[in-house]
């Protein structure tokens, strides 16, 4: 792009989004230099260290007291030759080496394709080839790699993607720590024409509400190959999300604690023409498949939910509020709270106002307090950015597996106050605090609906019989309702934060705020150990 276009780009910004939409452009622009600085020197880092114990890898991967048959399963077509290669030498560079790899090839029409998948399998005995007598895209074609199978876990890849040379060492030994697992999936990255690698996803542990807003488990994703054969494999018909659509229908017939999560980046997705890699508008018709699969889970779960695209071709999840639910609004601390603000926000909804006396609040008899309520606080000193923000919170404190949800706080420049909380090495710290309200953060989370140890309790609701439970929040302070949070994770309740009950923080609300502060130990599932919380950027920690 040159200066000119540059000049007239900024312009049209300044126009349309003010000079706080420059201040947010140059804010987002910073924020992907230090990720890609960072992640430059990390992958730098991890690259040399894997380099130094390959050899002690290697012996360990042959010392295990139990090595499990990994099935790499490879649906190919039409793909160019080079690439093809480079995806099966990253299979047959693994330092674990009791794999087996089974390609399909769907009817491709360049003849190399097949030539080069007979001198692979013609090599190496431990690669198994199909070749389609028609084409049937990629479900079909990912059926027929599947059928050959023999391993006790079957890997999923992609015919330009990239294997770690670990990749399948650290699954097998994570099998071997977890053998009751039914599924595991690893962080991974992109790789560039050029080798580069960038666009780090540092995943968090399983949370059932990022998967649902972006497919969490894709790439690398290993499940146990008896459970697929179940439920039929891959169904045609959400092609281009065919990988998610079976991850939906695993999940419903295993107990998620049975999913594993390695934090190590396993996986290197080719950015292309014509990849989602490359950009998320590349294959519109997989995004829109993806929601049709989000749909079908819950119609066999018999959930009432609406799904619906987001920002990024992703998705959102609203949650049908039950007609028996009342919902109390709590206001409290300092500042004014107009009384059109409520009305405004409760339309069809039973709802009764309370407006506190400072940052207290106690109910008349807390034994009163009933499964079918809704307790939704917000702080005095917030705005509403939408007047869908009681509706987005209800919807999710109805739903019995939630235990919280809360809300986003804005600055007056669109940047991140409060949200979601992480936990590390004795401190609290508030996710992407300062990040722009549209940079995407750690795997979009600024951006959709996820799961966090705790929220802030600047605005967040819950019901009544567990706030009962779980005793009187501390309204005083935006990390004041942590342990309630903790207590509730622990007890097997989701905690989600949603972008989408946005609010914009008043002068006393933005005096008060703080970035991290000194906490208790916690072990934070929703914090991948491969990022810093300092000063809450969850940029690679390196």
């Amino acid at each position: 792009m040159g200066l000119g276009s540059k000049i007239f780009r900024a312009l049209g910004i300044l126009s349309s989004e003010g000079a706080g939409g420059i201040r947010s452009r140059l804010k987002m622009l910073l924020v992907t230099i230090a990720e890609r600085r960072r992640y430059r020197r990390w992958a730098y880092l991890q690259a040399q260290a894997s380099a130094e114990h390959s050899d002690a890898i290697i012996r360990a991967g042959r010392e295990m007291p139990r090595r499990p048959l990994i099935s790499v399963i490879l649906p190919v077509y039409n793909i160019e030759e080079e690439l093809l290669r480079k995806c099966i030498d990253s299979v047959r560079r693994q330092t674990y080496e009791n794999w087996q790899l089974c390609i399909a090839d769907d009817f491709s029409p360049s003849p190399h394709v097949r030539r080069v998948i007979e001198e692979y399998a013609s090599r190496d005995s431990r690669i198994t080839a199909v070749f389609r007598k028609e084409n049937g895209h990629i479900s079909a074609a990912s059926n027929s790699a599947l059928e050959p199978v023999k391993g006790e876990f079957t890997a999923l890849l992609d015919h330009d993607d990239e294997l770690s040379p670990d990749a399948l060492f650290w699954v097998a030994r994570e099998i071997a720590a977890s053998p009751d697992a039914d599924l595991f999936y690893s962080d991974e990255d992109k790789i560039g024409p050029d080798g580069d690698r960038f666009d780090p996803a540092f995943k968090p542990d399983w949370s059932r509400d990022l998967f649902y807003s972006l497919n969490l488990l894709t790439h690398l994703s290993v499940f146990r190959t008896d459970i697929l054969r179940q439920i039929g494999g891959f169904r045609r018909g959400f092609e281009g999300s065919q990988d998610y659509d079976l991850s939906l229908r695993f999940i419903e017939r295993i107990d998620e604690r049975k999913i594993r999560h390695i934090p190590r980046v396993l996986y290197h997705w080719r950015v292309i023409p014509g990849s989602v890699a490359m950009a998320a508008g590349e294959k519109p018709y997989a995004h829109e498949n993806a929601r049709r699969a989000l749909r079908s889970h819950f119609d066999r779960l018999g959930i009432a939910a609406e799904v619906t695209e987001t920002v990024n071709s992703l998705h959102r999840v609203r949650y049908q509020i039950p007609a028996s639910s009342r919902i109390r609004i709590i206001v409290f601390g300092e500042g004014n709270w107009p009384d059109s603000i409520t009305s405004q926000s409760t339309g069809g909804l039973q709802t009764e106002f309370i407006r506190c006396k400072g940052y207290f609040w106690e109910p008349e008899n807390i034994n009163d307090l009933r499964r079918h309520d809704i307790y939704c606080f917000v702080n005095a000193g917030l705005r509403p950015a939408n007047a869908q923000w009681l509706k987005e919170l209800a919807g999710f404190a109805a739903v019995e597996q939630i235990g919280c949800v809360g809300g986003k706080v804005l600055g007056a420049s669109g940047e991140t106050l409060a949200g979601g909380i992480v936990f590390a090495q004795g401190r609290a710290a508030t996710a992407h605090y300062g990040f722009p309200s549209n940079a995407n953060g750690n795997i979009f989370r600024n951006k959709v609906i996820s799961n966090f140890s705790a929220v802030a309790a600047a605005v967040f609701a819950i019901r009544g019989d567990l706030l009962r439970d779980s005793g009187l929040p501390d309204l005083s302070d935006i990390f004041g309702i942590s342990e309630m949070c903790l207590r509730l994770r622990d007890n097997g309740f989701r905690i989600v934060h949603t972008p989408y009950a946005a609010f914009i923080a008043g002068r006393s609300f933005r005096r008060s705020v703080k970035a991290m502060i000194p906490f208790r130990n916690v072990d934070d599932p929703f914090l991948n150990p491969n990022l810093d919380i300092a000063g809450g950027s969850l940029l690679p920690d390196a």
